[in-house]
C-alpha cells in the first residue's frame, strides 16, 4: 500500500466505524448502568491500543484505530457525563475544568513519546503503556460503587419541572396495591356519612316547617326516634356503597396491572430515544455549536501551518505554543470567573473576538502577528467549547447518554471539514479556507442567539 494512501486511511478509519455504531451505542447505554458501560468501554479502547501495538501491517493497524475512535468516544462520554450531571448548576466549571485537563494531556504526550524515544524505545511501547492504563481504568469503573448507578427515566421536556412531575407520578404508580384498597373504601365511607348528614338536615328541615307549633318535648322525642331510625336506614346504603366499591376496584386492578408493566413493555428503543433527542432544537443548535468549536482547534492549526508556510519550522512551532499560551490561561480564567458571566454575552464576545483574529491571519501576516492572532483565537476558544458544551447538556438534562449521542451524529461533519478546507485551499489558497473557517465562531454566535 502506498504511504500517502496509507496515512489517509489511518485518519479516515478513526471515524469510519464511529459514524455508525458511536451514536446507537450511546443512546442504548441508558439501559445499563454507567460504570459497566464506561468500563466496557475502556476495555475496548485497551484492546485498540494492544491491537495497534502488535500490528504488524497497515491493515490491522487501521482495524485497531476503527476500534479506537468509538471506544474511546464512548468511554469520554459516559465519564464526561457523569462528572457533569453530578453538579447540574456548575456545567460551565466541570467542563472547563476537563477541557484543562485534556489540553494538559496533549501537551503530556509528546514528552512522553520523547522520553520513549530517549531511552530508546517506540510508538509501540507508548501504545501498550496507554492500553495497560486504560485495562487499570476498566477494572476500577468496573468495580466502583460510585458509578455503579441507574440510568434517568425517559421525560418529555427540558424543563426542570418536569423531571419532579415524572418522579412524583412514579411513586403514585409504584404505590402498593393494598394501600389503595385501604384508602378508597376509607373515601366511600366518608362519602356516605356525608350523604347521610345531608339527609338529615332535610328531615330536620321539614320537621321544624310541619310542626314548629309542638313543644320542645315531643320534638326532642322525634328526634330521638329518628337517631334510633337512622342506624336501620344506613345499612342497606353502607352495603350498597361497599359493593360499588369492591367493583370499582376489580374494575381497575387490569389498569393498576399494565401501570406496573409499561416500564418494561414501554421502554423505547434506541431509535425512538435517538428521535426524542432530535425533537429537542436546544439540543440540535448546541450540538451544531459544539461540532463547529473543532474547526477552531487541529482543523484551525493545520491551515495555520500551511499559510506560513514562508516561515521557518521554530517559527511554525512558535506559532502553534502560541495558540496553546493562549487557550490554557483562558481556561483558568474561566474556572475561576464563570459564576458571574452571562453565558449568552461571552459566548458573542468570544465569537466577535475569535473572526476578527481569524480575518488578521488570513490577511497573510507576519510571523510575529500570527503568533498574537492565534494567542488570541486559543483564548477566545478556551470560553467557546466550554460555554457551549455546558449549554448543550442543559437542553436536555439528567440525560448525558442522549446528549452526546446526538453528538455523534455530526461526527461524518467531522470528519468531512478538514477535506472539504482542503480543497477550498487547493483551489483558492489557505487564506480562503481561513476566511472558511470564520463560519465556526459565527455559527456559534448564532446558536447563542437562537437556542
Amino acid at each position: 500500500m502506498p504511504a500517502g494512501l496509507g496515512a489517509g486511511a489511518m485518519i479516515t478509519s478513526f471515524h469510519l466505524l464511529a459514524i455508525f455504531v458511536e451514536a446507537p451505542l450511546l443512546a442504548w447505554s441508558e439501559r445499563v448502568r454507567v460504570g459497566r458501560f464506561s468500563a466496557a468501554a475502556l476495555f475496548t479502547f485497551a484492546l485498540a491500543c494492544f491491537g495497534a501495538a502488535l500490528a504488524d501491517g497497515p491493515l490491522l493497524f487501521v482495524l485497531a484505530l476503527a476500534l479506537y475512535g468509538p471506544a474511546s468516544g464512548c468511554a469520554l462520554a459516559a465519564s464526561e457525563g457523569l462528572l457533569v450531571e453530578t453538579r447540574p448548576d456548575e456545567r460551565e466549571r466541570t467542563i472547563a475544568r476537563l477541557t484543562l485537563a485534556g489540553a494538559l494531556g496533549d501537551l503530556a504526550v509528546p514528552l512522553l513519546l520523547g522520553a520513549l524515544a530517549w531511552l530508546g524505545l517506540g510508538w509501540r511501547v507508548a501504545m501498550a503503556v496507554a492500553g495497560g492504563a486504560a485495562l487499570l481504568l476498566a477494572f476500577v469503573h468496573g468495580t466502583s460503587r460510585e458509578l455503579d448507578r441507574l440510568p434517568p427515566k425517559e421525560h418529555d421536556d427540558d424543563d426542570d419541572s418536569s423531571g419532579s412531575n415524572a418522579e412524583a407520578h412514579a411513586a403514585a404508580s409504584n404505590a402498593s396495591p393494598e394501600r389503595a384498597e385501604e384508602h378508597e373504601p376509607a373515601e366511600e365511607h366518608e362519602r356516605t356519612e356525608e350523604h347521610e348528614r345531608a339527609e338529615e338536615h332535610e328531615r330536620a328541615q321539614a320537621h321544624e316547617r310541619a310542626g314548629g307549633h309542638e313543644r320542645a318535648g315531643g320534638h326532642e322525642r322525634t328526634e330521638e326516634h329518628q337517631r334510633a331510625e337512622e342506624p336501620e336506614r344506613a345499612e342497606p346504603e353502607r352495603a350498597e356503597a361497599d359493593e360499588r366499591a369492591e367493583a370499582d376496584e376489580r374494575a381497575e386492578e387490569p389498569e393498576r396491572a399494565e401501570e406496573h408493566a409499561a416500564p418494561e413493555e414501554d421502554e423505547p428503543s434506541v431509535l425512538e430515544s435517538l428521535r426524542f433527542a432530535l425533537s429537542h432544537r436546544r439540543l440540535l443548535a448546541w450540538s451544531a455549536a459544539v461540532a463547529l468549536t473543532n474547526w477552531l482547534d487541529e482543523v484551525l492549526v493545520a491551515f495555520v501551518m500551511v499559510r506560513l508556510d514562508h516561515a521557518s519550522s521554530l517559527e511554525r512551532a512558535i506559532a502553534v505554543a502560541s495558540w496553546t499560551i493562549g487557550f490554557l490561561p483562558g481556561l483558568l480564567l474561566l474556572d475561576r470567573h464563570v459564576a458571574r458571566l452571562d453565558t449568552r454575552r461571552a459566548l458573542y464576545a468570544a465569537a466577535a473576538v475569535a473572526t476578527l483574529a481569524l480575518i488578521v491571519l488570513a490577511a497573510g501576516p507576519s510571523v510575529p502577528v500570527a503568533c498574537l492572532a492565534l494567542g488570541t483565537l486559543g483564548a477566545a476558544t478556551s470560553v467557546l467549547y466550554p460555554l457551549a458544551e455546558a449549554r448543550r447538556y442543559a437542553a436536555l438534562p439528567g440525560r448525558p447518554a442522549l446528549v452526546h449521542a446526538v453528538g455523534a451524529l455530526f461526527t461524518p461533519f467531522d470528519a468531512l471539514t478538514p477535506l472539504a478546507l482542503g480543497a477550498l485551499a487547493l483551489a483558492f489558497g489557505p487564506e480562503a479556507a481561513l476566511l472558511a473557517i470564520v463560519a465556526a465562531p459565527l455559527g456559534i454566535a448564532l446558536a447563542a442567539w437562537r437556542a
